[in-house]
């Protein structure tokens, strides 16, 4: 089963059906229900209490939303709403969805249900709450069990193939708690930045896949302090950024972040599907804290991964496309008919900050430039870096996984970077690397 970071789980290194950190459809449901669950008093819909049914849960919920007008805040109540296998869709502007002081939680699947879903079926099962409108809210609600917890996007038909660009922005996700569950997904081109803020990641294969400008992820604390209740076994990418095809990736801030106990933390970086030569640039990794944990993957990836290392980078600019373009990275996918088109020559990860990061427990590499220009790495703490021995090598190899995971050094070959704090790699220009502590490490 390959999923949606940068490395194909079955073994076979090549790109997943899903493609990296997109969306896929969400089959989203019409509403009804045969009470009347809202009471509307000055702008604020009460939710009736949770009922311990899926179905009445979810169509409360559901019409609690519908009614919701500009301004309304959706209070829920105290306790567990079930949402089983259904998702949910807030349309309307300025809206806020606010948990009780007591505790509110949104349960989607149990976590086998999670564990098994296919690649087919990702974003068709436990999806949670997609925002299509702009400015909404999301605060102080805990989700867990589903495959999306959260995802802003624009409306998209249930049979399309990706959803398109939320072009509104100004939303707000803030003092959630996210927690055995796979992501929040954000798709933003707009020019009011999405603020996801001082929220609690816990067991979370992903805790953010962003697409887009002007995304924000700040003073979010993100662990995976049990990785045997994370969905699919292990905890991949903390947080990942990349280009929308045709728009050029800028202003997103990953800022004063806790990240512990992922395979990599933070990794922004141009790929093949993210259109010719697209554009990151002009953005922040600044003021994170970032601890590695050793990982080991669960029988969930397949017997050819079982038992075996996950090793990563803490962070990484990459740049993929270009790489893969004039023939200095190979990740075994099929070359597109008539060649890679010339304008994947010009990809650019190039002008973003690396600044003021705190990182230890790194093994093989601790923060990665990949065929990327002109960008600062500059102030960065890094505790010793472990040099991976020769098991841990061999088992990489046998696993044949790559990008999240091994690290790009392993799979540009190049061994002589085991064991380094900072590693610009070939074809990386014009960087400037300045005023690092690096523990002795090169």
């Amino acid at each position: 089963m390959e999923k949606h970071e940068l490395v194909g789980r079955s073994g076979s290194p090549r790109l997943s059906r899903r493609r990296p950190w997109l969306l896929v459809a969400w089959g989203l449901l019409a509403a009804c229900s045969a009470t009347d669950p809202v009471d509307s008093t000055a702008g604020t819909i009460e939710v009736p209490p949770p009922s311990g049914s899926a179905a009445v849960d979810l169509a409360n919920l559901r019409a609690a939303l519908v009614a919701a007008m500009p301004g309304s805040t959706v209070a829920f109540g105290p306790g567990t709403y079930r949402i089983g296998n259904s998702g949910l869709e807030l349309t309307t502007d300025d809206v806020t969805l606010r948990g009780h002081s007591k505790g509110t939680v949104l349960q989607g699947c149990d976590p086998a249900q999670v564990a098994s879903m296919t690649e087919e079926f990702f974003f068709g099962q436990c999806r949670g709450i997609i925002l299509v409108g702009a400015r909404q809210r999301v605060r102080d609600l805990t989700f867990e069990g589903f495959s999306a917890a959260l995802a802003i996007g624009g409306s998209t038909p249930a049979d399309a193939e990706v959803l398109t660009p939320n072009r509104h922005g100004g939303h707000l996700i803030e003092g959630n708690t996210l927690r055995n569950c796979v992501t929040v997904e954000i798709w933003n081109e707009a020019d009011a930045p999405v603020v996801v803020r001082g929220n609690r990641f816990r067991n979370t294969y992903h805790a953010a896949a962003m697409l887009g400008r002007n995304l924000h992820f700040i003073d979010n604390d993100v662990s995976a302090p049990e990785p045997a209740l994370v969905p699919f076994g292990w905890p991949s990418l903390a947080v990942g950024l990349r280009p929308i095809p045709g728009v050029p990736c800028t202003g997103n801030r990953i800022e004063r972040n806790r990240i512990e106990g992922h395979t990599d933390g933070v990794a922004i970086g141009v790929l093949p599907p993210d259109g010719p030569g697209a554009v990151l640039t002009g953005n922040r990794v600044c003021d994170n804290d970032i601890v590695m944990r050793d990982v080991v993957h669960s029988r969930d990836g397949g017997e050819a991964l079982a038992g075996k290392p996950a090793i990563g980078v803490a962070i990484r600019l990459m740049n993929y496309q270009e790489a893969m373009a004039i023939g200095a990275l190979d990740l075994g996918m099929p070359t597109p008919e008539g060649g890679w088109p010339e304008a994947c020559r010009s990809a650019a990860v190039r002008g973003n900050v690396v600044a003021d990061n705190r990182i230890i427990g790194s093994k093989g590499v601790a923060i990665e430039v990949f065929y990327s220009d002109g960008n600062e790495v500059v102030r960065n703490t890094i505790g010793p870096v472990a040099a991976l021995t020769e098991e841990e090598r061999l088992a990489l190899g046998a696993g044949r996984t790559f990008g999240i995971g091994p690290g790009a050094w392993f799979l540009t070959r190049a061994w002589q970077a085991n064991g380094t704090a900072i590693w610009i790699s070939p074809g990386s220009d014009g960087n400037t690397v300045a005023g690092n502590q690096t523990a002795g490490n090169p």
